[in-house]
């Protein structure tokens, strides 16, 4: 194995090393539903977020019989490159090295349908994604990119996405299982994180033991692991254990085509903009029932606050000003400006007025607020 300095590049894993994710390649091939059973044939397998990770290598070098292409993909064309210098290096002849690609895709660009334009729909058959959806969700553009690409490209009848995540199941599995327009069957594991030293200069992965992936409720460990993994919001807050740094969740979506014969001409291409509503409602709901702005504590100090106010105030409200000082700690008005609230405020009390002239009610004050507003004004900015 030749040295890394050498070779001009670190390797870098997320979450978990590379031979711990051959298991799921191999489970996920070897059990087909029997409606989407074929002949054998050989794997082509896309990367998406490949980064610096020697992922495409190793399935190369340990699935290379059953494997006809793997494709490496990440934004950064500079380290594709390098890693492509990488794999000419310690590939063991043409044969090997021509099974391994590189591939440069921005999944937040917006122009077009299709962002990776060197593949045709429906050529995967299997797509590993580790932790790079976990990386997208921040943007909604780019996790929907990321999430209509993948299922552009997966193989419509028996297709599989491997997403590989440090995110909590809760949020995952509406997700993906719920993705508009998807056909697909969402199965979830929870997998041991296999982590180990990729930069010294006597590493070699091929000698490394496979990572274990286990079926989740097959045995007791496993129970123990997703009950302890699952419960690092159990207090309110995120509170990881050491048990929970130590698995990650797998939820691998097998594609299978629409039972309406009128769908299966449109399956697959899914709608980008429903998708990105769809990302952004289940990022906001779960943010909402685990780590909500409006806790009890957090309601009981607004109540105590305007209670002191209403000893100024015979009609118990407060004006904007002082109402904004109360709702919202020092941190959070850094971010929400004073100006920022009052457009959140008026959008809101138009809502709000709007409904009570349909009940014939005189509705809300704009300029007022009582600590029930106020408390529903937080209940909706959630």
């Amino acid at each position: 194995m030749k040295d890394n300095n050498e070779l001009g590049i670190r390797p870098f894993e997320w979450l978990t090393d590379s031979a711990s994710v051959v298991p799921l390649v191999r489970a996920a091939v070897a059990s087909p539903p029997s409606s989407e059973r074929h002949e054998a044939k050989l794997l082509k397998i896309l990367h998406v977020g490949s980064g610096s990770s020697v992922l495409g290598e190793h399935l190369v070098e340990t699935m290379g019989d059953d494997i006809e292409r793997v494709v490496n993909v990440d934004v950064d064309t500079e380290t594709l490159h390098r890693m492509k210098q990488r794999w000419d290096k310690v590939a063991k002849d043409t044969a090997t090295r021509d099974k391994l690609d590189f591939c440069t895709a921005d999944f937040a660009a917006t122009k077009g349908v299709v962002i990776i334009e060197e593949y045709p729909s429906g050529y995967f058959d299997i797509c590993i994604d580790k932790s790079t959806l976990d990386c997208t969700l921040c943007s909604d553009s780019a996790s929907a990119g990321l999430l209509t690409e993948v299922y552009r490209l997966l193989n419509p009848s028996g297709g599989i996405y491997i997403c590989i995540s440090f995110h909590h199941l809760d949020l995952l599995q509406p997700l993906l299982q719920d993705l508009p327009g998807a056909h697909w069957d969402v199965s979830h594991t929870i997998m041991q994180r296999q982590v180990e030293d990729l930069i010294g200069n006597n590493n070699n992965n091929n000698n490394k033991p496979d990572g274990v992936a286990e079926e989740k409720g097959k045995q007791d460990a496993t129970n123990s692991l997703c009950t302890k993994s699952q419960g690092a919001w159990a207090s309110g807050s995120f509170e990881p254990d050491e048990q929970y740094r130590r698995t990650v969740n797998v939820l691998t979506c097998r594609r299978r085509l629409p039972a309406d014969p009128l769908e299966k001409s449109c399956a697959i291409l899914l709608d980008r903009e429903k998708v990105k509503t769809h990302i952004n409602s289940t990022n906001d709901l779960w943010f909402q029932h685990h780590n909500p702005m409006l806790t009890s504590k957090r309601k009981e100090t607004i109540h105590c606050l305007f209670q002191q106010q209403q000893g100024e105030s015979e009609e118990g409200t407060c004006d904007l000003e002082t109402a904004y000082s109360i709702l919202f700690t020092e941190a959070e008005r850094e971010l929400l400006t004073f100006d920022l609230f009052l457009e959140d405020w008026q959008a809101w009390i138009s809502q709000q007025q709007q409904q009570q002239q349909q009940k014939e009610d005189p509705g809300f004050p704009n300029d007022k607020m009582s600590v029930e507003t106020a408390l529903a004004f937080l209940e909706e900015m959630q």
